[in-house]
Parts: C-alpha cells; structure tokens; sequence
C-alpha cells in the first residue's frame, strides 16, 4: 500500500519539477564558455615588429580586431583531460573522450559521441546525435538531447558512485521525469528519440513518462515506473527489474520483467489506456496490483479481477476488471497460484 500512495505524490511533484528545470535548460545552452581566439597576440606583434613604422597601425587594428572575431567562433574549444577538474568540449564530427578523474564537464557536441566521464562528480552532455554516456564513478549528471541516446549511470549507491542525475534536453515542451538512486536525484527527459536508460548496480529509481523506452533497473532493488502522466502517449515501454526485489509501474502495453527474486508489479489503468500490460516473467507469489480509475466502471459494474486461461504456447492467464482486458500474466495458467496475490485498487 505505501507503494500506492507514493504513485500520487511523485505524478504531482512531476510537472511542479518540470517548470523548475526548463529555466535551467535554457541556462546550459546560453552560457556555453566559448574561449577567445589565439590569434590576437601573434599578429599584433608580428606585424608591428616586422612592418616598423608605415605598417605598425594599419596592420595591428585589422588583424587584431579580425582574427579575434573570426577564431572565437570557427574553432573547436577543447583541452586535454587531466586528473584535476577539467572542462572539454567534442567537436561536430563523432567523438570518442574519456575525462579521467576530477569533477569536469564534459560537451560531445554533435554527432554520435562516446563520453567516459571518469571518476569524479562529472557533468556530461552528449547534444544532438546518437550518444552513449557513461556516468561511471562519483555522483555525475549525464545529459542527452536530440537523438537516440544511451545513459549509463554507472555503479551502485553505496560502492564507488553516488545519486546520479539523468537529462535529455530537447526544444519539445514534453518532458519525462526519471528519478535515479534512493530518489535523491530528480531529473527532466525530453521525447526526443526512444532511449535506453540502464540502472546500474545500486538501488535505482527510474521513471518515464513519454516516449517508447527501455528501463533496465541491473542489480539492486529498483523502483521502475512508465505510465503516460499528461495522457497524450501509447507507446510500448520495456521495463526489466533485473535481479533484486524490484517494483515495476506500467500502462498501456508496456512489456514487464522482474528477473530474479520475488518482485511487485503494478498495472496502471484509465481511460487514456486501450493495451493490456504485459508481464513476462511472472512467478507464483509475486503481487500483482491493479490500479484503476473508477470512470471505466459502471454502475452497478463490479472491480473483482476476472481471471482466464489463455491458450497458446506458454502458460499465461487474462486479467479483466469490469469488462476491461487490463494485463496478461505469462508463467501461470492456474488461477488459484494468481489470485491469492492480485489486488484491485478504484481510483476515485
């Protein structure tokens, strides 16, 4: 039941957030440091040394004033990455940086990039293009944007890495919340691109709000939600629990796997839904907990679960409440081993 009420404060906090970090947004991309160009010493002294009197004026305003405008903005800005805190930028093709230790930050710029972002609290932002982040050690803050990405939060909560903040920015107005690590790390994702979000080893907190994306929670006892907040999305989500004792939140044919240990599901249906949630990996004395929104009963309708057989080449059974085909349970065909373990909750 305290998995339940949590449900309803953390949809709230979502679009309260959601206004809070799109100002910050706007911050990242404005105030990029950019390095002025090498060029203005070299051609003051130069020319003012070679050229003597005649040319000493003419010579130091125009290549001055010139190259310092005209390098600022063509160049790439990077730096070689050290052990101290360092702050390296990628170029417009594809890259592949590792930042080494300290805290730095890290900007792949565009293309499909490769961050490492090292040991160290690091910031990585991939950019526009197919990106693979890796948090790896310390309490890092890895941030997509335009394309395909992959964030990797690296290791667990209480080894060598802290909470971890994931980010995909992109202009959409939609966004996705994802809550990693012990829900000390509060974070925006766009719908820009179908991603893959990897939990690490720790005990993570993951959820999704838009978009088709798959949610690996890795080791650890996870919380996993993907249900759509604003009613405006039918895509398919993956949630794997993967080993621990995980809680999996989905909607709308979202595909569930606990993986090993004894896990919860969490089957979240209203009216915006018209796919039954499937549960892949279901073992006998797993709760299975049904959520619905009580406009879908009418009067008189009943919220008991109706359980059926399903032939086919697995064991499997249909859930239905009230007329609706809310879930199908793959691992059992027998509705004594479910029953005893499925809930129904109305939401008023």
């Amino acid at each position: 039941m305290l998995t339940l009420l949590m449900l309803g404060g953390l949809l709230s906090s979502v679009l309260i957030y959601e206004a809070v970090v799109d100002d910050d947004d706007d911050d990242v991309a404005n105030d990029m440091p950019i390095e002025p160009g090498d060029d203005t010493g070299d051609d003051t002294g130069d020319d003012t040394g070679d050229d003597s009197g005649d040319d000493t004026g003419d010579d130091t305003g125009d290549d001055t004033g010139g190259d310092t405008g005209d390098d600022s903005g063509d160049d790439p800005v990077s730096s070689t990455p050290t052990e101290g805190d360092d702050e390296i930028f990628g170029t417009p093709e594809e890259d592949d940086i590792s930042s080494l230790g300290g805290n730095d930050i890290v900007y792949g710029l565009a293309s499909d990039d490769d961050l490492f972002l090292g040991d160290g609290n690091d910031i990585g932002y991939g950019g526009p293009g197919n990106d693979t982040i890796n948090g790896e050690a310390g309490n890092d803050v890895v941030a997509g944007d335009l394309g395909d990405d992959t964030l990797n939060l690296g290791d667990g909560d209480d080894t060598n890495a802290g909470p971890d903040i994931v980010e995909m920015f992109s202009d959409d107005t939609d966004y996705n919340v994802l809550l990693n690590l012990d829900g000390d790390a509060l974070a925006e994702s766009s719908v820009a691109g179908d991603d893959a979000i990897l939990g690490g080893n720790g005990n993570d907190e993951l959820v999704d709000l838009h978009g088709s994306n798959q949610l690996d929670g890795g080791e650890g006892d996870d919380f996993i939600m993907s249900v759509d907040a604003q009613g405006t999305d039918d895509s398919i989500d993956t949630l794997v629990g993967g080993a621990g004792i995980d809680v999996l939140v989905a909607d709308d044919g979202d595909l569930i796997s606990g993986g090993a240990d004894v896990d919860e599901f969490i089957v979240w249906f209203d009216e915006e839904n018209d796919l039954a949630v499937q549960i892949v990996d279901y073992e006998p004395g797993e709760e299975v907990y049904i959520i619905i929104d009580s406009s879908l009963l009418g009067e008189g309708d009943s919220a008991e679960p109706v359980l059926t057989p399903v032939d086919g080449p697995v064991d499997a059974l249909s859930i239905e409440v009230a007329g609706h085909q809310v879930a199908f349970v793959l691992g059992t065909a027998d509705p004594d081993e479910l029953d005893p373990y499925l809930f129904v909750e109305v939401l008023v």
